[in-house]
């Protein structure tokens, strides 16, 4: 009997970008999936392999089999098959199957690969000022403000107590380029609360929180 698991894993030899997309299941099978690359890297597809001496593995990729060269190379150690695809190119996207066999029969496991090509570096955000606590007095005007580096354009989206603001009476939200600002206009008990910041774009995502109290709320509650 032969049993087979795939799982598929990346790593960088090239720092050509310092991200990869996130792979993303299609199908509640164990043995179909999708995972998006970037061009330039180097990516591992593994298989685990259980079964009963002597194991055969072979490799596909769009039912045509694969063999160790300059493109490919393909290991079987410890029970892992392993395909390691070398300077991925846009066209190596499609359908990679590890197949294994012996006497007792055969199984196999397939994955889709898809490769986007490099038009141009991109960085995920990354704060570089976080949001500050905010002690506001009643009746006046406060602020929250965070600054994200990465590569534009970004998503950015306010929540108070995991709800969402949008610009209004009571709310003002300024985003221009790298900077992002919260401004409540008049200050209330019921503005107190957990504020946060969520900035992504195409390649990534990043929070940022902060508490806005009234002033000296917290010392007149404890004589209540």
């Amino acid at each position: 009997m032969v049993s087979i698991h795939l799982k598929t894993s990346m790593i960088t030899t090239k720092q050509i970008c310092p991200f990869l997309f996130d792979p993303s299941v299609v199908s509640k099978s164990y043995n179909f999936c999708c995972w998006e690359f970037l061009a330039l890297f180097v990516i591992f597809l593994q298989c685990t392999v259980k079964g009963s001496p002597e194991l055969h593995i072979h490799w596909f990729w769009n039912d045509m089999e694969l063999s160790d060269g300059e493109k490919y190379k393909i290991s079987f150690k410890n029970g892992s098959a392993t395909l390691e695809i070398l300077n991925l190119e846009i066209t190596q996207s499609g359908s990679y199957t590890c197949e294994v066999s012996n006497n007792a029969g055969s199984e196999s496991c397939s994955t889709l690969v898809s490769v986007k090509g490099l038009s141009r570096l991109a960085f995920p955000p990354c704060l570089r000022k976080d949001l500050q606590t905010v002690e506001a007095v009643k009746g006046a005007a406060a602020q929250l403000e965070c600054e994200v580096t990465g590569t534009a354009p970004f998503e950015i989206s306010w929540f108070k107590n995991k709800k969402a603001i949008t610009s209004d009476e009571k709310f003002k939200i300024i985003s221009q380029e790298t900077l992002s600002r919260l401004e409540i206009r008049t200050f209330e008990s019921a503005d107190v609360g957990d504020y946060q910041c969520v900035i992504a774009n195409d390649v990534g995502k990043i929070t940022t929180k902060a508490l806005a109290k009234l002033k000296g709320w917290y010392a007149k509650s404890q004589f209540k």
